[in-house]
């Protein structure tokens, strides 16, 4: 198997990949279901307040993450 270069070790882990490796832990070791909401896209629309809330910070300018 290769093994990645030096400048590729060098790459951060990604925290949603210790989500990923979490849900699998969650999921072996059962005790209830595992919903993963840290990937894909939900099959229902956001409540009309999320979109309200989302509509007003953007016509304010607020679209940063801080």
């Amino acid at each position: 198997m290769p093994h990645p270069s030096l400048r590729g070790q060098l790459i951060p882990f990604s925290p949603i990949r210790t989500m990923f490796r979490l849900a699998d832990e969650m999921e072996r070791a059962g005790g209830g279901p595992v919903f993963r909401l840290h990937v894909g896209d939900p099959d229902f629309a956001p409540p009309a307040s999320v979109i309200e809330a989302t509509a007003a910070a953007l016509r304010t300018g607020k679209t940063h993450y801080a």
